[in-house]
């Protein structure tokens, strides 16, 4: 199983590349993005570590239920002290509740139970230099393999067709699990609890492979 660090409460300092997938729709359409952006010092917000704390809340909600079950006593004292937090927002619970809701709909789509990882570390660098990334869930069985982005914001509905932060992530999924498993389709999945949003969005291997090798 993928883990990254079980007992910590927060995950380790994010370190970022610098064709991150996230901000891969600017540096894909805009050559000088890379130079621009080293004109401003890399800075945090309460919103950015609300999200790490959220993200953080829904990994340890996923992992006791796919990875590592634990007592209930053992699981709400986790949570109590996810809550003490000076970042914790009591919408997280629900939001991370139905994150979970989603995930395990998700695994039932699988004729078997499938093979599952958490923050999984992803790298895509045979496309863009030094790239990599964390895909906060991957699914796979059954010839098909499943990339799930949770979302904490409640801003503007996101969408996961041709959605180049999700490619990127399905390409390095594929690299890192094809010679174990067999896979021909892709499936990337984005939740967004607080605005009820799921978006989904399938295509073969094959397809994503021609992607990245006309466009990306």
């Amino acid at each position: 199983a993928e883990r990254n660090g079980g007992a910590d409460l927060m995950p380790t300092p994010e370190i970022h590349a610098k064709l991150s997938a996230s901000a891969s729709h600017s540096w894909l359409n805009c050559p000088q993005y890379i130079k621009v952006q080293e004109l401003f010092p890399e800075s945090t917000s309460s919103y950015a570590e609300a999200g790490r704390l959220a993200h953080a809340i829904a990994e340890y909600k996923a992992r006791s239920y796919f990875l590592e079950p634990v007592g209930k006593r053992g699981y709400n004292a986790r949570l109590k002290k996810f809550a003490a937090e000076p970042d914790y927002d009591p919408a997280m619970e629900e939001a991370t509740e139905l994150y979970l809701e989603t995930l395990k709909e998700q695994a039932m789509t699988f004729s078997a139970p499938p093979f599952v990882a958490l923050e999984a570390r992803v790298d895509y660098s045979e496309y863009a230099p030094d790239g990599f990334g964390t895909a906060d869930c991957i699914m796979i069985g059954g010839g098909r393999i499943v990339i799930c982005d949770y979302k904490n914001g409640a801003g503007v509905p996101v969408e996961a067709e041709r959605n180049s932060q999700m490619m990127l992530y399905a390409l390095a999924a594929l690299k890192k699990y094809s010679r174990k498993y067999k896979i021909k389709r892709v499936s990337m999945s984005i939740f967004q609890p607080r605005r009820e949003n799921v978006s989904t969005w399938t295509i073969t291997a094959t397809e994503l492979r021609k992607w990245a090798k006309t466009v990306l």
